[in-house]
C-alpha cells in the first residue's frame, strides 16, 4: 500500500503524482508517537515518585503528631516530636507543644485543688468525728452526771431515812431511861444499873452510825490516809473475834479457828482491823444461836496475796441481795437473828477500805450460809 499525492501543472496541463510506501511515510510519524509516549510514561514515573517521596516526607510529621496527639489524651503531656522546620507543620507541631504545656499545667492546678478538697474534705471529717466524739463524751458525762445526781439525792433520802430512824430510836431509849432513873426516886439499883447500861448500849449504836457515815465521807473524799506495816495474821484475827467475846457466848456460838504463826500482812492494821470486824460482826449477828463461824487464813492461789476466809451458818444472801451487797444504805433480805441493828453502810466501808489497801474481798458462791474471802498483800 502507499501513500500518494499530486499536484496538477496549468501550463502543460499535466498533474504530477508522487507515491511512497504507506510504511515509509508513517516511520517518522510513529517515532514521533513513540518518543512523546515514552516522555510521558518516564514524566508519570517520576511525577509519581516525586508525590510518593513528598507525600512520605509529609505525612511522616502528621503522623507522629498525631501519636503525640494521642499521647497528651492520655495524659501523657509531655509527649513531643522533633521538627525543627519553620513551615506549617512546624507551627502546628510548635502549638501541639504548647498545648500539651498548658493541659499539664491546667491539670496539675486541678489535681492540686482536688488534693486540698480532698484535705479539707478528710479533714473537715476528723473534725466532725472529733466534735461528734466531743459531744457524745459530754452527753455521757452528763447522763453520768445526772444519773450521780439521782444517786446523791436517793443518798440523801437514805442518809435521812437512816437519821430520822436509826438514829431516832436510840434517843428514844436514851431519853426514856433517863426519864425513869431522874423521876423515879425510889428506883431499885439493880433496875436503875440496867438502864444505864441500855443508855450505853444506845449510844453505842448512835456512835457507830455516826462513824460509818463519816467513814464513808472520808473515803470518798480521799481524807482517810492508810500506813502499810508488817501484821501478824494470828495476832490480827485473835483481836477481831476478842471484840465479840460476849456477843458470842450470848448465842452460843463456837468459833473455829484455822490459821498459822507463819503469815504476814502489808496493811494499814487499824483499817485492817475495821474490815475484819465488820465482817465478822455480820457472821454474829446473822448466825442463830448453837452454830459454828469459822475463820481461815492461808496462801492464796494468786502469788503475793494472803485469804481470810470468814463464814458462818446463817441465812445467806438472795440473788437480789448478792447484785447490792457491797452498796451504800444496801437493805438486805436477811436480819439479825438477835435483835441487833445494821445500817447497811458496814460491806460498802469494807469493800473500800480492801481496796484502798490494794486488797480484794469477794463472796464465794454456793457456800452454806455467807462466806467472805479477803485478800490481803502478802509481806
Amino acid at each position: 500500500m502507499f501513500v500518494s499525492c499530486f499536484s496538477r501543472t496549468e501550463a502543460v496541463d499535466w498533474v504530477v503524482v508522487a507515491s511512497i510506501k504507506e510504511e515509509a511515510a508513517y516511520a517518522t510519524v510513529n517515532e514521533a508517537y513513540l518518543f512523546y509516549g515514552l516522555f510521558a510514561a518516564i514524566s508519570i514515573v517520576l511525577a509519581i515518585i516525586i508525590a510518593l517521596t513528598f507525600s512520605k516526607h509529609l505525612s511522616k510529621p502528621i503522623i507522629k503528631m498525631a501519636e503525640v496527639s494521642k499521647n497528651i489524651a492520655q495524659g501523657n503531656f509531655d509527649a513531643r516530636i522533633k521538627y525543627i522546620a519553620k513551615d506549617s507543620i512546624g507551627t502546628l507541631n510548635e502549638s501541639l507543644g504548647q498545648m500539651g504545656t498548658q493541659l499539664k499545667k491546667n491539670f496539675a492546678e486541678i489535681e492540686n485543688q482536688k488534693k486540698q478538697l480532698e484535705d479539707y474534705s478528710k479533714n473537715l471529717e476528723i473534725k466532725v468525728e472529733e466534735r461528734t466524739n466531743e459531744l457524745n463524751e459530754s452527753n455521757k458525762e452528763l447522763k453520768k452526771a445526772y444519773h450521780r445526781v439521782l444517786e446523791l439525792n436517793e443518798e440523801k433520802n437514805e442518809f435521812l431515812g437512816i437519821a430520822a430512824h436509826d438514829l431516832k430510836n436510840p434517843l428514844v431509849a436514851i431519853n426514856a431511861f433517863a426519864e425513869i432513873i431522874k423521876t423515879d426516886k425510889e428506883l431499885p439499883p439493880e433496875q436503875k444499873e440496867d438502864f444505864l447500861d441500855e443508855i450505853m448500849k444506845a449510844s453505842q449504836r448512835m456512835f457507830a452510825i455516826i462513824k460509818n457515815l463519816l467513814d464513808v465521807n472520808a473515803i470518798e473524799q480521799g481524807k482517810l490516809n492508810t500506813k502499810p506495816e508488817k501484821i501478824s495474821v494470828n495476832l490480827l484475827l485473835d483481836e477481831t473475834t476478842a471484840q465479840f467475846i460476849d456477843s458470842i457466848a450470848k448465842k452460843q456460838l463456837n468459833v473455829v479457828k484455822e490459821y498459822k504463826d507463819d503469815l504476814f500482812l502489808l496493811a494499814d492494821y487499824n483499817l485492817s482491823l475495821q474490815v475484819l470486824q465488820n465482817i465478822f460482826s455480820n457472821a454474829v449477828k446473822f448466825s442463830p444461836p448453837q452454830k459454828n463461824i469459822y475463820i481461815s487464813a492461808q496462801k492464796s492461789s494468786e502469788a503475793g496475796f494472803v485469804d481470810i476466809s470468814i463464814q458462818d451458818e446463817g441465812p445467806g444472801f438472795t440473788e437480789q441481795d448478792k447484785m447490792k451487797l457491797f452498796q451504800k444504805f444496801a437493805k438486805l433480805s436477811a436480819r439479825p437473828t438477835g435483835g441487833e441493828h445494821s445500817t447497811g453502810l458496814g460491806l460498802s466501808i469494807v469493800k473500800k477500805l480492801v481496796e484502798m489497801m490494794s486488797g480484794k474481798i469477794k463472796l464465794v458462791e454456793g457456800e452454806k450460809g455467807a462466806k467472805f474471802i479477803v485478800a490481803f498483800p502478802e509481806a
